[in-house]
């Protein structure tokens, strides 16, 4: 069976989103990115990771690890570095 074990196999056959994980967790990557992104918007000075992690909840009503906004601000710092660079 290509190499899959059999209950694999089975759930790759039954389930219509097992091929769209990785799509999912982009959408819902981007969506995590908007409300940080709205939260540093905010306000007019810098904000570190943890002022992020107490203001999150306030402004957007949602909240996240500390290690999820860490990514989510490491991936935002090296958008705006090449944003910079082109410009």
């Amino acid at each position: 069976m290509c190499g899959l074990s059999s209950t694999r196999y089975y759930r790759v056959l039954s389930d219509e989103s097992y091929t769209m994980a990785e799509e999912l967790r982009n959408n819902r990557d981007d969506e995590d990115v908007a409300k940080i992104r709205q939260v540093l918007e905010k306000y007019s000075f810098p904000l570190g990771i943890r002022q992020i992690y107490m203001q999150l909840p306030r402004v957007t009503g949602v909240s996240f690890s500390l290690n999820k906004i860490i990514a989510v601000k490491r991936y935002l710092t090296e958008i705006f570095k090449v944003l910079s660079e082109l410009r």
